[in-house]
């Protein structure tokens, strides 16, 4: 998928992307790259993991409701997890599995709420 962006590049982010000679975007590109849970479950060690992390410490700054549906989330993180226990070397390919369920499972609950939010609306 491809978008189009605009973002206020703060000061030091702009500094640092100009003192390597860096362009901002191909920063973000990379760090949008590299963000997996797939990858950090199989190999939480491994040295993609940065993204995953930061991605991870900040997902509530945008979602003041996280905490909210961190229980509709667990059972796939936990499904990942167990995979990982159970058998590393298939468990990139068994947690892209799992991350695609996950995935159609919130999309479907968002258009159920949305559904429902417009029927009580009307």
């Amino acid at each position: 998928m491809k978008i189009n962006c605009t973002f206020e590049l703060p000061e030091d982010f702009q500094q640092v992307c100009d003192i390597f000679g860096y362009q901002p975007e191909q920063v973000l590109q990379r760090f949008m790259e590299e963000v997996s849970f797939p990858e950090f479950f199989s190999d939480p060690d491994n040295d993609h993991r940065w993204a995953t992390l930061f991605f991870l410490h900040n997902m509530d700054a945008g979602n003041g409701e996280l905490a909210d549906q961190l229980e509709q989330h667990q059972p796939y993180i936990d499904r990942m997890a167990n995979m990982v226990i159970k058998d590393q070397k298939k468990a990139e390919k068994a947690c892209r599995k799992i991350m695609g369920q996950w995935h159609k499972h919130i999309l479907a609950k968002r258009a159920e709420y949305l559904l429902n939010k417009l029927d009580d609306d009307e």
